[in-house]
C-alpha cells in the first residue's frame, strides 16, 4: 500500500521521491510568471482539491469545474509525475455543512455530479492525456 505524505507546501514536490499529497488551494497561490515546482525523479504525488478548506471557510468551491480541470492539467503537464487527481468533493464535517448551509444528503449529490463534471471537463480539455482521476487512496495491486 502507498501512503502518501500531506505537503504543506508544494516546493516539497521538487525535493523528494516520496510520495506527496498536495492541495489544490496551496497551487493556485502560485501566479503566472512564477514556476511551478519540477517532480523530483521517481517521485510521484497526488492531487488533493482543497475541499474542506474551501467549504469550510468559504461554503463553496472557488473555481468551476472546468477551471479546476485547467488547474490539473497544467500541474499535471508542469510539474509531472501527478498520479491522480482529487474531484471537487463536498465534505460532510459539520463545519462543512453549517458554511454551505446545505443538507449531507446535498454534499453526497454534489460530490458525484463534481465528480461526473471533471471526468467530463478532462475528456474535452485533455483528450490526449490520461485522465488522473480517481475516488480513494489507490492501493498497489501487489498486495
Amino acid at each position: 500500500m502507498t501512503f502518501y505524505l500531506g505537503a504543506p507546501e508544494p516546493s516539497w514536490i521538487s525535493s523528494t521521491e516520496r510520495p506527496l499529497f498536495v492541495s489544490h488551494t496551496r497551487l493556485r497561490r502560485i501566479k503566472s510568471g512564477f514556476s511551478f515546482p519540477v517532480s523530483y525523479p521517481g517521485g510521484r504525488w497526488v492531487l488533493d482539491s482543497g475541499a474542506y478548506d474551501l467549504i469550510s471557510r468559504h461554503g463553496r468551491h472557488l473555481d468551476t469545474s472546468e477551471r479546476y480541470v485547467r488547474a490539473v492539467r497544467a500541474y499535471d503537464v508542469r510539474i509531472g509525475s501527478l498520479a491522480w487527481a482529487a474531484p471537487q468533493d463536498w465534505p460532510t464535517e459539520d463545519v462543512a455543512l453549517a458554511r454551505s448551509g446545505a443538507t449531507v444528503a446535498d454534499h453526497i449529490e454534489w460530490s458525484v455530479q463534481s465528480y461526473l463534471e471533471v471526468t467530463a471537463w478532462w475528456r474535452r480539455l485533455a483528450p490526449d492525456r490520461r485522465c488522473p482521476e480517481k475516488l480513494s487512496i489507490p492501493v498497489d495491486e501487489d498486495l
